[in-house]
């Protein structure tokens, strides 16, 4: 982000996040802010000038932004906008936006480039999210061949139960785990305890 800043003539560059559940861009990551103008910024997808590029997934230019009424002021110096839609294969990923103090400092130059590197972005980000998603499938994967393992060296129910309430407390890092088994009528009535819990 420091290199777009520079090429850019020390501009300021935000990436935003889309939180697909909020309907909201988050900032990720951000340079030439103040740290009270971003924190804890989640901006509506349709709001603003970055939430507009994220609901029409289109490139926006703003030569004049104060003028502009879709315009949210961040920094009270800002005159230029430029916003492009991160995008890997249809599926929108978030804005990258960059601000200026100069009225119309972007053109049709600064466009095509960071419309090149918007694309590069969010193919790197949904490779990471991508490599994320096979890394907890592995954990997944190993901590059930753990338990499986703890568990059939297991001799007696009570036993293999504990095991696996503790083991599952421990996986999802819950303070308490129940295990039941379901009995039928005339085994319920005899058994006044059907399950154990791991806390």
């Amino acid at each position: 982000m420091q290199g777009l800043q520079v090429t850019l003539g020390g501009d300021r560059v935000a990436i935003l996040m889309l939180d697909k559940e909020r309907k909201n861009l988050e900032v990720r990551a951000a340079i030439g802010y103040s740290e009270d103008a971003i924190a804890k910024i989640a901006i509506p997808v349709g709001t603003g000038i970055t939430g507009w590029v994220a609901a029409n997934q289109k490139l926006l230019r703003i030569d004049n932004a104060p003028n502009d009424p879709r315009y949210i002021q961040v920094s009270a110096n800002t005159r230029s906008e430029l916003a492009i839609p991160l995008i890997f294969r249809n599926d929108l990923l978030g804005v990258l936006n960059v601000e200026s103090e100069q009225i119309a400092a972007y053109d049709e130059h600064d466009e095509e480039m960071l419309g090149t590197l918007g694309g590069s972005l969010a193919a790197i980000i949904a490779n990471a999210r991508l490599l994320e998603q096979v890394r907890r499938q592995a954990e997944r994967e190993r901590m059930l061949y753990a338990v499986t393992s703890k568990i059939r060296r297991s001799t007696n129910i009570r036993t293999i139960l504990e095991t696996t309430a503790g083991e599952l407390s421990k996986a999802v890092g819950a303070r308490r785990a129940q295990v039941k088994i379901a009995l039928d009528d005339k085994s319920e009535k005899n058994a006044p305890n059907n399950g154990n819990s791991n806390e």
